[in-house]
């Protein structure tokens, strides 16, 4: 789905992305210096945060870092891939530019039933 956003991205989850055939900006991690994540979060640069499980201290250190920037910027933060997974479900489903207010279930049941399971 081809939904024309602009996607920035640590080195990692850069290297992911475009494995998957995904277009993004990598941008540094904090411990890689100036300009990094957080200076993009606190400059605006984003419109919203998606922060997934991490696997060591530094990780989970620099997640925290990484949320709690978004939170004073004012950014929305999701930290589940399902959530984005079903953000991107309602986001794909608009006809008309026009975001229909339903729940979760809604969106994700057509999807699911069909997939059995789901993941990002």
């Amino acid at each position: 789905m081809d939904m024309d956003f602009q996607l920035y991205a640590t080195p990692g989850t850069w290297a992911h992305l475009g494995d998957n055939d995904i277009s993004a900006i990598r941008v540094n991690k904090i411990a890689e210096g100036s300009p990094h994540v957080l200076e993009l979060i606190g400059s605006g640069g984003v419109d919203l945060v998606i922060n997934n499980a991490a696997t060591t201290t530094q990780s989970q250190t620099d997640g925290y870092r990484i949320r709690r920037a978004a939170a004073e910027a004012g950014v929305a933060c999701l930290t589940s891939l399902d959530t984005v997974h079903a953000l991107l479900l309602a986001l794909d489903g608009r006809s008309d530019g026009e975001v229909t207010v339903r729940s979760l279930q809604e969106y994700v049941r057509p999807h699911a039933a069909r997939a059995h399971v789901y993941s990002v």
